[in-house]
């Protein structure tokens, strides 16, 4: 998938790094105490972590690619790392390596996937979401 190209003032949509980086840490944060509180297994969290790790790892390897003008990682494999719940690693990788984070396109589908991973969560801790959750327990 190709983009136009076109950039976004300052060093990503909100100017600065700290609102995404704030919301992976609120997020962390309520993980955390869904947990804690018995709202979700501690399966989802270590999933999330492990994710998170592979899409900052896959972030950086395409920083690399970049750089050194070697083959990409497809933006969709991006897209779809976050989409499966490494969207907080990929923040993290976005500003720290500065890559992806003044795209336009790519920032509005990345967002994207964060807030349809987001209500897949909210909807598995839902009287909804029981089946799941207990399918998710059972796992463990």
């Amino acid at each position: 998938m190709r983009y136009s190209g076109k950039t976004l003032k300052g060093n990503d949509a909100n100017g600065s790094g700290f609102l995404p980086m704030l919301f992976a840490f609120l997020f962390s944060v309520m993980l955390v105490a869904m947990i804690w509180s018995g709202h979700i297994p501690m399966f989802v969290a270590m999933a999330y972590l492990v994710i998170s790790l592979m899409t900052f790892m896959a972030y950086a390897l395409d920083k690399s690619a970049a750089k050194s003008g070697q083959r990409r990682t497809p933006e969709k494999n991006l897209f779809f790392y976050g989409l499966a719940g490494g969207w907080p690693g990929a923040i993290f990788a976005q500003q720290l390596f500065r890559h992806k984070s003044s795209k336009r396109e790519f920032q509005t589908i990345f967002w994207l996937t964060v807030l349809f991973n987001c209500g897949a969560l909210i909807w598995l801790i839902s009287p909804y979401g029981a089946d799941a959750r207990q399918l998710l327990n059972g796992m463990i």
